[in-house]
């Protein structure tokens, strides 16, 4: 064999090897993408139910919340029950706007502009002779008529150690006789359920209004 032919020969045997090892690369290259391509969709299957499990805890979590606003009226509700209980069988409830609070010789007092709840046929027929209209153009959107027609206002005794509860959204919380004697201007738009007892409130609670 000439030279010229070994020569050919070994550019040959290079070239099958070259190939052989681009191949080998293009391989380990695809190989690799096929991997990374793998954990992609691992990390997004985590991603997902790391997702899913923070809804889940966040749903936990409201319902824990409404769970514990619902134990704690619960358990301001048997107060005020046994507070109510202590003080039968002479307890009248009356409905008032309190116009304002004055103070005697230690002792606050209620300035109350009575009102009526109404609901049904009694509170069509009070919307009728209150405005004047027909009957069958009175609506009651909410279910109910507060009737304070007439503003007559009378003076109740709240009770040192009475009970209030004024609303907070939607939601009623208990407020220190010091808090609410003080704000004594701040509740006349606001209507409240008195609980008395010989002419003495002992317990106060805001009625809510839609």
């Amino acid at each position: 064999m000439g030279w010229q032919m070994k020569l050919c020969f070994w550019l040959l045997i290079c070239i099958v090897l070259v190939g052989c090892g681009i191949n080998q690369g293009a391989d380990a290259n695809q190989d690799r993408d096929k991997r990374l391509a793998e954990l992609e969709k691992r990390l997004e299957a985590l991603e997902t139910k790391a997702a899913a499990q923070e809804k889940e805890l966040a749903e936990l979590q409201a319902k824990n919340g409404m769970l514990a606003e619902e134990l704690n009226e619960t358990a301001e509700g048997l107060t005020q029950a046994t507070h109510l209980l202590r003080n039968l069988p002479d307890l009248s409830v009356t409905l008032a706007y309190i116009q304002t609070i004055e103070e005697e010789s230690g002792t606050h007092y209620l300035i109350a502009d009575d009102a009526e709840w109404l609901t049904g046929e009694g509170a069509v027929q009070a919307i009728v002779e209150d405005t004047h209209v027909k009957k069958e153009d009175v609506s009651l959107p909410n279910g109910f008529y507060v009737r304070n027609t007439q503003s007559e206002h009378r003076k109740a005794a709240l009770a040192n150690d009475a009970l209030i509860y004024l609303l907070e959204g939607a939601a009623h919380q208990y407020t220190p006789h010091a808090d609410f004697t003080q704000n004594k201007n701040a509740w006349k738009e606001r209507l409240f359920w008195l609980y008395q007892v010989g002419g003495e409130v002992v317990l106060v609670k805001e009625q809510y209004l839609p």
